[in-house]
C-alpha cells in the first residue's frame, strides 16, 4: 500500500507586539488596522508586483492567520476562490479580509477588482465564511470596499 506524505512549508512572520502578547489577542475591527499591519510587517504597499494577502479571523474578529494567497506581476494577480477558502477552512476562520497592493500607488479599484470581490463574496456565503472587507493598498493610502460600499 502506498503512503502519500504531504509536506507544507509556510513562512512564519511574527506580527504581535509586546503589548498585544500581554493581551493575547489581536482584534481586527477596522480596515486601518489591517492596512497598518500589512504595511508594517509585510511591506505590502512598497512591493513592485501585486501580492494578495488573506487575514483569517475567528467569530470575535481575532486574527488567527495571515496568508499570502497570490503573487502576480506589476498590474495583475490571479485569485482563486478554492485556494483562498481552503486556507480559511483549515485555519478555522469564520470571516476573512483580503488585501492586495497596487504597485502604481493608485488605490482606485479596477472593474476586475470589483468582479473578483463579488465572486469571492458569493463563494464565502456558500461556505459560511464572510468576506468582511477587500482592501486595495499602497504605501500611504488604501481603499476599503466595505467603506466605499462596494461590498
Amino acid at each position: 500500500m502506498w503512503k502519500l506524505e504531504t509536506y507544507i512549508k509556510e513562512d512564519r512572520i511574527p506580527y504581535i507586539t509586546k503589548t498585544e502578547i500581554c493581551n493575547k489577542k489581536i482584534t481586527v475591527n477596522s480596515p486601518e488596522k489591517v492596512f497598518e499591519m500589512l504595511n508594517k510587517y509585510f511591506n505590502l504597499g512598497l512591493r513592485s508586483e501585486e501580492y494578495v494577502y488573506m487575514v483569517s479571523m475567528d467569530a470575535k474578529c481575532n486574527i488567527i492567520g495571515v496568508f499570502e494567497v497570490s503573487h502576480g506581476c506589476i498590474n495583475r494577480s490571479i485569485l482563486n476562490p478554492r485556494e483562498i477558502f481552503m486556507k480559511a477552512l483549515l485555519s478555522g476562520a469564520t470571516s476573512i479580509i483580503l488585501a492586495h497592493n497596487h504597485p502604481s500607488g493608485d488605490c482606485s479599484p479596477s472593474q476586475e477588482d470589483r468582479n473578483c470581490c463579488r465572486r469571492i463574496h458569493e463563494a464565502g456565503k456558500m461556505l459560511g465564511i464572510e468576506l468582511s472587507d477587500f482592501l486595495v493598498i499602497s504605501e500611504k493610502i488604501y481603499c476599503s470596499f466595505k467603506k466605499e460600499a462596494y461590498l
